[in-house]
């Protein structure tokens, strides 16, 4: 068992799919998570089934580690019942042995051929992405952004007629000059304390409810004060004080997207490659009335 699982840490560990292998040393996996009555759990004994685990969800563990302890104490159960088979001398069972051997050749191929193409594709994949990139630059658009400053009165805390009438006031009192948004925010905060004044943010139009977008996202001009727009939030008097136009983004920042595209189209094929240049096999050196005999005999069982 321990031949076994050295074998495949020697495959796992340069081989860290998607959780940056540079991140991962060997003494790492040799981390000791789990000591309870004699029994121990390694990083390297349940890496496997981490690295299954999407990105994200892994974050959430992280925040709420009860999710963690109920992997452990499933890999705990998992590893207390191969040590019972092997105590038992289970693993001597012909038939069972032969599993876990087949299994441990398919796993430690299927790891070693993904390391190969990955040693040996990175750079291909990388041409291949900048080139995509060079041809299709419409496809890498990074959208129109714009900052804005804002007066909300909220339908939470004020009601539809009031927040109306406060936001028409605001606006009347800015006499069409944005750069008073400031000192009108003050004035009303004076009488209203849980104003939240002047809020600041920026974003593409995606991010905003199209009522919003269809007011803000107008004009071209910056400096201006937007006519007061209604949304589900509120009222809102809004000036706009930048737009960045829409641009190409810089390679680098699609380059990782664009390497898994090109990764996800080819590397069943190289995989395939790859094992076909090892298919070669003399027929004059198969056995094969020893094999029949084996075959008819899992077929009488």
């Amino acid at each position: 068992m321990k031949r076994f699982q050295a074998i495949l840490l020697a495959v796992l560990l340069p081989a860290a799919g998607g959780y940056a292998a540079d991140a991962l040393k060997k003494a790492d996996f040799d981390t000791v998570v789990v000591d309870q009555s004699g029994t121990t759990l390694s990083i390297g004994e349940i890496y496997n089934h981490l690295e299954r685990v999407p990105k994200k969800t892994l974050r959430n563990w992280i925040k709420q580690p009860e999710h963690l302890v109920r992997l452990l104490q499933n890999e705990l159960a998992l590893k207390r019942v191969v040590d019972e088979a092997t105590q038992s001398g289970a693993l001597q069972d012909p038939e069972l042995a032969a599993r876990l051997h087949g299994k441990m050749m398919e796993l430690t191929a299927r790891l070693y051929v993904d390391r190969y193409v990955e040693q040996h594709m990175t750079a291909d994949y990388r041409l291949r992405a900048k080139e995509f990139y060079t041809v299709h630059p419409d496809r890498f658009m990074a959208p129109e952004q714009r900052t804005f400053s804002q007066l909300l009165f909220r339908l939470d805390s004020l009601g539809d007629a009031q927040a109306s009438d406060a936001a028409e006031q605001a606006l009347a009192d800015l006499h069409g000059d944005a750069g008073k948004l400031e000192s009108v925010a003050q004035a009303y905060k004076k009488d209203h304390p849980e104003f939240k004044g002047v809020e600041h943010f920026s974003g593409p139009a995606t991010q905003f409810v199209t009522p919003f977008v269809k007011s803000a996202f107008k004009g071209e001009q910056t400096g201006l004060v937007t006519g007061v727009i209604k949304t589900q939030f509120g009222y809102h008097v809004v000036r706009i004080d930048s737009i960045q136009k829409a641009h190409p983004r810089k390679f680098s920042a699609v380059q990782d997207q664009l390497v898994k595209q090109e990764r996800k189209k080819h590397d069943q094929e190289l995989r395939q490659e790859y094992i076909q240049q090892k298919m070669g096999l003399d027929a004059g050196n198969v056995r094969m009335e020893a094999l029949k005999t084996v075959i008819r005999k899992m077929l009488k069982g």
